[in-house]
């Protein structure tokens, strides 16, 4: 597809100056098929000069509003959630991004000597839920929340979490506060990761945390590597690296501690620290 004009507009700080690193005219090699026409598949990846935010550049309407509520698990793997639990959940500890991010959370409590037994966890974007069955195991009280309906139904039939929650944390009333909200590779996705901070803000107990991890594109983008990494693909709004995550947990009103760039045992670039509220 030839260029379009694109309003080129941060989406984490909504400043209009930034560095174009590359043009996309085509779905790259490994990127899911959200059934783009190519006619239409047209991006640009740019990094914003004042927070230092990665983000996709691109048309309103290829990714539509409503994406999440079943499109995203669907094109995917056919909306098979069952399926795709019961492979992750099998796999060994060390090919285990899963695995891996609960051993940090549960670290990180114990080193703060925190009580985890009976602690209440609510993951924002519960996709398969395979988070919340490993949580399950430390005695976690589980919760999840995701808009998608057939994610909500397997995390209550299969994952049999304490409670699941079909939509947005906007669109909920909760009936009691968390003392660990996570955001497992979900802020990227979204609009405006700032405001969704603040609401779950809102629900956290006294002395509560929250864990952010996200996709890192430091590396990536110095190696001139973006095209064919799922972290830069069209589904993400904004990639990270450590000055934009700072950015994203100040200007939420948090504290962030911990924060750290690693490589998951998938290959995944990730960043990630954990947060509490300004006291």
């Amino acid at each position: 597809m030839e260029a379009v004009a694109l309003e080129i507009v941060c989406h984490l700080c909504k400043s209009k100056e930034s560095i174009k690193l590359l043009t996309v005219n085509k779905r790259p090699e490994g990127e899911t098929d959200y059934k783009i026409s190519k006619k239409d598949y047209y991006r640009e990846v740019h990094e914003c000069k004042n927070c230092g935010v990665f983000f996709n550049a691109r048309q309103d309407g290829l990714i539509p509003e409503d994406f999440y509520k079943g499109q995203y698990n669907a094109a995917i793997e056919m909306g098979t959630l069952d399926k795709r639990f019961n492979k992750i959940i099998n796999f060994p500890f060390k090919n285990s991004d899963n695995k891996n991010r609960v051993l940090r959370i549960v670290s990180f409590l114990y080193q703060n000597d925190r009580e985890i037994m009976r602690m209440n966890v609510l993951d924002v974007g519960s996709g398969t839920c395979v988070f919340l069955h490993e949580m399950k195991k430390f005695g976690f009280n589980t919760y999840s929340i995701d808009p998608d309906p057939n994610s909500t139904k397997h995390s209550l039939e299969t994952v049999k979490v304490n409670k699941a929650y079909c939509g947005t944390l906007d669109s909920i009333n909760f009936e009691l506060k968390f003392d660990v909200i996570t955001f497992n590779k979900v802020l990227e996705h979204v609009k405006n990761p700032i405001h969704i901070l603040n609401k779950a803000k809102s629900l956290l107990a006294k002395n509560g945390i929250i864990y952010i991890e996200l996709p890192d594109g430091e590396q990536i983008a110095r190696e001139n590597h973006i095209l064919n990494r799922s972290e830069f693909f069209i589904d993400h709004n904004t990639t990270f690296n450590p000055k934009s995550y700072k950015y994203l947990i100040q200007n939420a009103g948090l504290n962030c501690y911990n924060i750290q760039q690693i490589e998951d045992p998938s290959g995944k670039r990730t960043i990630f620290g954990f947060s509490q509220t300004n006291l």
